[in-house]
């Protein structure tokens, strides 16, 4: 149950969460790969690390379009509803 003041969550609303969550550590991870390397990184390496985190990010950014979306569309639905009362 939640919490008082705490917004009531959807199934969908929930999956997406965990998927821009779960985005969103993998694009940290991917970031400190990059920026503090293990050990020396020929060119090639960095390119493809490089390349790996512009994806990352990029599905990053769209799971959060997705979430806002998504939340955009439920606070519609629940002004039509109120509004038809």
């Amino acid at each position: 149950m939640a919490k008082s003041g705490q917004p009531v969550r959807d199934e969908e609303e929930c999956r997406l969460l965990a998927v821009a969550k779960a985005c969103l550590s993998e694009e940290s991870a991917a970031a400190n790969a990059l920026s503090q390397p293990s050990h020396s990184l020929v060119y090639s390496e960095y390119k493809r690390l490089l390349e790996a985190l512009k994806t990352l990010r990029l599905k990053s950014q769209q799971s959060r379009i997705a979430l806002r979306g998504h939340k955009h569309k439920m606070r519609e639905e629940r002004q039509d509803a109120q509004f038809l009362k």
